[in-house]
């Protein structure tokens, strides 16, 4: 039997043999080249991450100054707007002669409850009065008394009001303590003292871009009628409303055109007159300003003369408190001056600032401290260098017309700090806890 199985030559298997060893190359031939695509990957990859790591740490950098502008943004953005608010401003000035317009007897009767009272009348009433003409509004009201507190005294004194001397004082008091931007000064001797005062106060609100508007308590005199006309002649009448003292408004002032606001129970309706003595026929009427004699007319009270019935001459507060007569009569009467107190000695071992009583700010460096029961010490005798040195460590408290970016009269002559001692540099107004907060306190070259 033939067996029909082919056997493979020798050339058959040697070829086969050639073509495995071939494919074997070729499949070593793509293994490495997979391998080194692999690698450029795995480099090209790694390169990638690195790239984006980069990236997302940049993008993280960016961010944080994107954040720190946006705050950088908001604060510039507060601070044009507490600009545009204060020239804009809602401020409302009341200046008072108190010369002429005397508060009422039952507030001054009240004492220091009183004076807290009329400031709080005088400050509702205008509110009230402002919201229903120009509606709801941040006001902000600074409100000055200028008078002469001894020729007041003097005048209660001489009339049937003169049990309201003794509460005065007090009444005063409360009245500068109803807040800080409430203030009922002194001005001493001389109508000039008020007058000048009250003026330069006038030019000076009336000119502020933010006030809004300026009530004058001064319509008994007609020596101020020329001051507001020149304010209307340039376009700033706008700004003006006249608060009535009197019941009867001055000639030339009620010529002037100006809006007027009575408010009821803050001032006396009349003249304080001179109570008559015992089998005086007559009753003399005591003038509070020398306008108060208007060329139309006699004083309320006195009739029209057609000879002198007062041979002495109109007189205000400040005037009179200046006659001979009257300095006489107060060294006899039963209020005397007393004598000075004694000097009292420093502790030398501590400084100004440590002794009990520590010496007052106002009394030795303004010269004048009117606050009734004043805790701080008068009496001290300090040199050249104390006082320097008092001045200094006083500067190191912000004066609070500049602090609320209000301008401050006595500019140079402020006993307190207009700029932080610290200056640019300081680190407290980074946190926003430094207590000089005006703008510009911090600015390079303000002055301390």
């Amino acid at each position: 039997m033939q067996n029909n199985s082919a056997t493979p030559s020798p050339a058959s298997g040697a070829r086969i043999e050639h073509l495995l060893a071939q494919l074997h190359g070729e499949i070593g031939i793509l293994v490495n080249e997979s391998t080194k695509s692999q690698h450029i990957i795995d480099t090209d990859l790694a390169a990638y991450k690195n790239a984006f790591g980069a990236a997302r740490q940049e993008n993280a950098q960016l961010e944080a100054r994107v954040r720190m502008r946006d705050e950088q943004l908001r604060a510039y953005e507060e601070q044009v707007q507490s600009l545009k608010d204060q020239v804009k401003g809602y401020r409302i000035s009341v200046i008072v002669d108190g010369d002429g317009c005397i508060f009422s007897e039952d507030l001054i009767s009240r004492g220091r409850q009183g004076g807290y009272d009329a400031a709080r009348l005088l400050v509702d009433s205008l509110q009230s009065h402002l919201k229903e003409d120009f509606g709801e509004n941040h006001y902000q009201f600074w409100i000055y008394v200028f008078f002469n507190k001894k020729g007041l005294m003097d005048a209660l004194g001489r009339s049937s009001l003169s049990p309201l001397r003794s509460k005065l004082e007090d009444f005063v008091v409360g009245f500068n303590q109803a807040s800080t931007r409430i203030v009922m000064l002194d001005v001493g001797f001389g109508k000039e003292e008020a007058d000048g005062k009250v003026k330069e106060f006038l030019d000076r609100d009336v000119n502020l871009p933010q006030t809004f508007k300026v009530f004058f308590a001064g319509c008994h005199d007609n020596g101020y009628a020329t001051t507001l006309r020149s304010h209307i002649t340039v376009g700033r009448g706008g700004k003006l409303v006249l608060l009535n003292g009197y019941s009867t408004m001055a000639s030339g002032m009620s010529e002037l055109g100006l809006p007027s606001v009575t408010i009821p129970g803050l001032f006396m309706e009349n003249k304080i007159t001179d109570h008559p003595a015992v089998g005086s026929p007559v009753r003399k009427t005591v003038p509070t300003a020398e306008h108060d004699l208007d060329a139309s007319g006699p004083p309320p009270g006195l009739p029209a003369p057609n000879r002198p019935l007062v041979t002495s001459p109109t007189l205000s507060f400040s005037a009179m408190a200046q006659k001979p007569a009257d300095r006489r009569a107060s060294v006899g009467s039963s209020a005397r001056i007393s004598p000075p107190p004694a000097v009292r000695r420093l502790n030398p071992n501590q400084p100004l600032s440590k002794q009990n009583p520590k010496p007052c700010n106002v009394h030795y460096l303004a010269g004048n401290c009117w606050l009734e029961g004043c805790q701080y010490g008068h009496d001290y005798e300090l040199t050249d260098d104390q006082l320097e040195e008092l001045r200094q460590y006083v500067k190191r408290a912000p004066c609070q017309f500049v602090n609320n970016g209000e301008p401050c009269l006595r500019e140079d002559d402020c006993i307190y700090g207009h700029s932080c001692p610290r200056g640019p540099t300081c680190t407290y107004v980074k946190v926003k806890k430094c207590i000089f907060k005006g703008a510009n306190m911090h600015a390079a070259g303000g002055y301390y």
